[in-house]
């Protein structure tokens, strides 16, 4: 049964991506922005970026079953660094999303494997939902094809990363136990480091 914080936190972050997927486009119809190539090409592309990141933001976010949980692991002293966790992630599905257009990507090579796919999927398709109503839905040997209602874009963008949050937790991935398996992994390299260095300073 979903938690009051799971419920919460996905309607917060869905009414956000809803926010900033409006308020793009509202900044990238302004005529102080269209009036400059340069200018609306890196709007839209920020956009692009942050409608990305928001929507791997909510998944991880809503991939928890305990605010309590997730509080406890960060304030913990084993998880000085964790700030960092994952981060990159949300950083990769942004800057994925704003870099569609392009012919080419820089592999990462710190990518989970089995959350690396949906990473790219899910920058993608809000990149080319955010495309498809004012150009139509690209597909495949088909091209801009399919036009679709503004406020049918603005619903896919925030059902789509929901339906992969649910998809997680069914899976059996939750934010917290990411958190500390990663913590583990921290802990275990910093004691392999101090034993290198106790070993090292008894053959001095």
């Amino acid at each position: 049964m979903l938690s009051l914080w799971v419920i919460g936190i996905t309607f917060v972050n869905t009414l956000l991506l809803a926010l900033i997927c409006l308020s793009g486009d509202w900044l990238c119809g302004l005529q102080s922005v269209k009036g400059h190539p340069w200018s609306a090409a890196l709007v839209d592309n920020g956009v692009h970026a942050v409608i990305g990141w928001a929507s791997w933001a909510l998944i991880l976010l809503g991939s928890t079953t305990s605010v309590h949980r997730v509080l406890d692991l960060l304030s913990s002293t084993a998880y000085s660094r964790i700030h960092l966790w994952k981060f990159y992630e949300i950083g990769l599905c942004g800057l994925i999303a704003s870099l569609v257009d392009l012919d080419h990507f820089v592999e990462a090579r710190s990518w989970h494997i089995e959350r690396a796919g949906f990473i790219v999927f899910v920058a993608m398709m809000s990149h080319h939902l955010r495309d498809a109503w004012r150009r139509g839905l690209w597909l495949p040997l088909i091209g801009d094809a399919i036009p679709i209602p503004y406020s049918f874009y603005i619903l896919l963008v925030c059902v789509m990363p929901n339906f992969i949050r649910l998809y997680f937790m069914w899976r059996g991935f939750y934010f917290e136990k990411a958190l500390s398996s990663f913590g583990h992994e921290d802990t275990n390299s910093t004691a392999s480091l101090n034993i290198m260095n106790n070993s090292t300073y008894q053959d001095v």
